[in-house]
């Protein structure tokens, strides 16, 4: 799919398309250009010098110069691009595979984090925070434990919001990759 939907990719091919042509064109100039052609003309004279009015016709080719030279110079530098067109297609594609591999792997990870660990830390942390404070406003816990609880509450949220970048950006990374919106 990905293959399809890239612009980087539809690129390349018609670059390799491009030199395809350009190899076929460079062959073709390689022997001289023969052109047949066919002409009649009809003079009329007979009002201006009294000879009779005169028709002709003519049959020609015309050829294109040098005779021998083959064109290998830039027929071997249109092959050359055409090959080096090809090869960069097939790193671009060999770099796509691994490029999807690596959005998979990255989503599937952040998706995990997502729905296994982060859902109840969030709440647990809270509930300790607030128990905590509590606890102190009646005077059973001390400053230092309130202000413990709220950083370990804050570095849970802190995780929370990771959590959850890390799964747009995944989410939106492997689309990217694929060259389409598959997930929604």
């Amino acid at each position: 799919m990905a293959e399809e939907n890239r612009p980087d990719l539809i690129a390349l091919r018609r670059q390799v398309t491009q030199a395809e042509a350009n190899v076929q064109l460079e062959e073709r100039k390689a022997y001289p250009e023969v052109t047949p052609r066919v002409g009649y003309t009809r003079q009329f004279q007979e009002k201006a010098v009294g000879f009779p009015d005169a028709s002709s016709w003519g049959v020609g080719v015309d050829m294109s110069v040098p005779l021998f030279d083959r064109n290998q110079g830039n027929i071997a530098k249109a092959r050359s691009i055409q090959t080096q067109s090809e090869l960069n297609l097939n790193a671009q594609l060999v770099a796509l595979r691994a490029e999807i591999d690596q959005a998979v792997k990255a989503y599937d990870s952040a998706y995990q984090v997502l729905t296994t660990d982060d859902p109840g830390q969030l709440d647990a942390a809270r509930n300790v925070r607030d128990k905590i404070r509590a606890a102190y406003e009646l005077g059973g816990k001390t400053l230092m434990e309130v202000l413990d609880a709220q950083r370990t509450y804050r570095e849970t949220y802190r995780l929370h919001i990771a959590a959850r970048s890390n799964y747009w950006h995944s989410f939106y990374g492997l689309n990217a990759a694929l060259g389409k919106q598959v997930l929604r």
